[in-house]
């Protein structure tokens, strides 16, 4: 007899008071609130990815890709090649051939302008 009464006082003080008493609304304001907590150590997580990558940019990286990109909206795409060459920049070379090779693909897709008859 003085076991059961033992397991239902250590029962009674090992739970908060109210711990089964919570309403639905109550369990989803919690559930909102650890969602919201969520979000918000996502999007911290994400911006300070954002701020590594913003520092790790090299601006001679960047001047030298948007000179390559300006040689070739103007054609010149061995231009570019030989920039990308001369800084030894195997990643930028591999970009310029994959625009010069789809320029040169819509290039030669597009029809030929009509002769203008005499």
């Amino acid at each position: 007899m003085k076991t059961p009464l033992l397991i239902l006082a250590l029962t009674a003080v090992a739970l908060p008071s109210g711990a089964w008493a919570q309403s639905p609304a109550d369990r989803m304001q919690n559930h909102n609130t650890f969602e919201r907590l969520g979000d918000n150590i996502r999007l911290q997580g994400l911006e300070q990815q954002q701020d590594a990558w913003r520092e790790s940019r090299n601006p001679r990286v960047v001047r030298r890709a948007e000179e390559a990109a300006a040689l070739i909206n103007n054609g010149d795409c061995d231009g570019a090649r030989a920039l990308a060459r001369r800084a030894n920049d195997q990643r930028l070379l591999a970009g310029i051939n994959r625009a010069c090779e789809t320029e040169a693909a819509a290039a030669s897709a597009a029809p030929a302008p009509a002769a203008a008859p005499n």
